[in-house]
């Protein structure tokens, strides 16, 4: 439910100010769950942070073993968030972005194996504005 609200919550803050920053919805996003939820926690890169490892923020969530309550586990995600473009526009440059380290894609995926976690995108579609 909380999921749906901060969808919801962005959705509407991009329809109103159509060319809010990505770093702006990402730090929103992260302090709102952050502050709602006592089991996940996370790490935002710097631009510079990102340009090394292709992530924008490092996630970290917790569950308890349902045989053991006091038994934690956890899960790391280095995560790279993208703001997607609706009516068939290519979005394939977003992804295969570069720099003078590499693609991003590949420097998400290196940095995740070397710190032992899941790689993922998180996509923001932009399906209500028009570009």
């Amino acid at each position: 439910m909380m999921f749906h609200y901060f969808s919801e919550y962005i959705y509407n803050w991009i329809n109103r100010q159509n060319h809010v920053k990505e770093e702006s919805l990402t730090d929103w996003l992260l302090y709102e769950i952050s502050q709602q939820c006592d089991f996940i926690y996370y790490q935002a890169f710097s631009r510079h942070e990102e340009a090394q490892n292709g992530s924008d923020w490092e996630w970290w969530i917790l569950t308890t073993d349902e045989n053991e309550r006091h038994k934690f586990n956890a899960y790391r995600f280095m995560v790279q968030a993208k703001k997607l473009f609706p009516n068939g526009k290519d979005n394939y440059s977003l992804i295969s972005y570069g720099n003078k380290y590499g693609t991003q894609v590949d420097l998400l995926l290196d940095s995740a194996s070397v710190r032992n976690a899941l790689p993922i995108y998180f996509f923001i579609l932009l399906e209500s504005l028009m570009y």
